[in-house]
C-alpha cells in the first residue's frame, strides 16, 4: 500500500467521480515508484502492462523513427490541467488494454513519481466492482477523446500548413489581389 490521501488521488483526472472507498482500494494496488531527468519509465516495443499516473513531474513521449531518431509525441505533468481543472496525467493505458507491446518510449524529463497499477490488479478490481469500473473507463475515455480531438486539430494544421506551401499558396495569393 502506498502513503497518499485519497484527497490527492481525487485531484487526478482519472479518478474523479471515485467514493473514498473506491479511491482506499485502488490505492492498496498502487505502487509508487521514483524516476530521474532522463530514465526510461516505458520502454516502446516491452510488453509492461500497467496503468501510469504522474503523481509530481513531467514526462516526454517519443516514437521511435527511421534512424535511430525519434519524434517527441507529448509532454505530460502530474500537475493541474487549466483546461480541466484535474492534474495526473496518466500514460501506458493503449497496451493495458488492446494487448500489445508498448507503443512508445516514456522518459521523465524532470524528477518523478509515478503511481503504477498493474493490469492483472485493475482487472481484478474491476471484477469487484462494477462502478469503480464504470467511472474509471468513463473518465479514461474522456480524457483519450480529448487527447484524440487534439491530435486530429494538430494533423489538420499540420496539413493546411503544407497545402498552403504549394499550388494552393500561389492560388490562395491570387485570390487576395
Amino acid at each position: 500500500m502506498i502513503s497518499n490521501s485519497c484527497a490527492e488521488l481525487e485531484t487526478k483526472s482519472i479518478f474523479v467521480g471515485l467514493s473514498a472507498r473506491q479511491l482506499q482500494k485502488l490505492s492498496q494496488c498502487m505502487a509508487l515508484r521514483t524516476f530521474a531527468p532522463g530514465e526510461i519509465i516505458l520502454q516502446e516495443g516491452s510488453c509492461e502492462k500497467s496503468l501510469n499516473i504522474i503523481r509530481t513531474g513531467k514526462v516526454r513521449i517519443f516514437k521511435s523513427a527511421e534512424g535511430g531518431n525519434r519524434i517527441l509525441l507529448a509532454e505530460l505533468c502530474g500537475k493541474k490541467n487549466l483546461l480541466t481543472q484535474y492534474g495526473g496525467e496518466f500514460f501506458g493505458e493503449m497496451s493495458l488494454f488492446d494487448f500489445e507491446p508498448v507503443s512508445a518510449t516514456v522518459i521523465a524529463a524532470e524528477p518523478c513519481e509515478i503511481w503504477q497499477i498493474t493490469q492483472a490488479d485493475l482487472l481484478d478490481l474491476f471484477s469487484q466492482d462494477k462502478d469503480l469500473q464504470l467511472t474509471l473507463l468513463m473518465n479514461l475515455v474522456r480524457v483519450l477523446s480529448r487527447r484524440l480531438r487534439l491530435a486530429n486539430q494538430h494533423s489538420q494544421a499540420r496539413l493546411t500548413a503544407r497545402n498552403l506551401k504549394g499550388p494552393s499558396a500561389k492560388i490562395l495569393e491570387k485570390t487576395r489581389h
